[in-house]
């Protein structure tokens, strides 16, 4: 049975104590990605510069960590993380949906191929305003 996954990479603009993921990232972009990712996934994760993968529900405290201004070998052993858990979760018949920027995205979506993944990056391409109009009208908010 084909499951969606859909990663939502973090956000700079968070809450200023701890508490679960889902609620921590408040920018209006990662209120509208996660949910969409509740809309259309059977299962969701957060793609965290810090915290690797996080299950939206694992309380974690705010931080400021991005993976633009990382190394390219930090962003390869981010990513190595990132795989790993996910290798834990993921059923082979799984479909990854990636709301994500490139550095987000760079080095992961082609392991994820290789592991005979389906991925979609349904943005790609998009600069922020086209995302943040694409994620209304997959909500039903046409106005926006």
């Amino acid at each position: 049975m084909t499951r969606t996954i859909v990663l939502v990479s973090c956000v700079k603009t968070k809450h200023p104590i701890m508490m679960p993921a889902r609620e921590l990232y408040c920018s209006d972009w990662f209120r509208k990605a996660r949910a969409y990712a509740e809309k259309i996934s059977d299962e969701w994760f957060i793609l965290s510069a810090k915290y690797a993968l996080l299950d939206p529900n694992q309380i974690i405290e705010p931080y400021d960590k991005t993976l633009r201004k990382m190394p390219i070998s930090a962003r390869r052993e981010w990513v190595r993380r990132v795989l790993s858990s996910l290798d834990k979760v993921l059923h082979p018949q799984d479909c990854v949906v990636v709301l994500a920027s490139v550095s987000y995205r760079e080095f992961l979506i082609e392991p994820l191929r290789e592991r005979g993944r389906c991925v979609k990056i349904p943005m790609k391409g998009l600069v922020f305003g086209k995302q943040l109009r694409w994620l209304g009208k997959k909500l039903g908010n046409d106005e926006e």
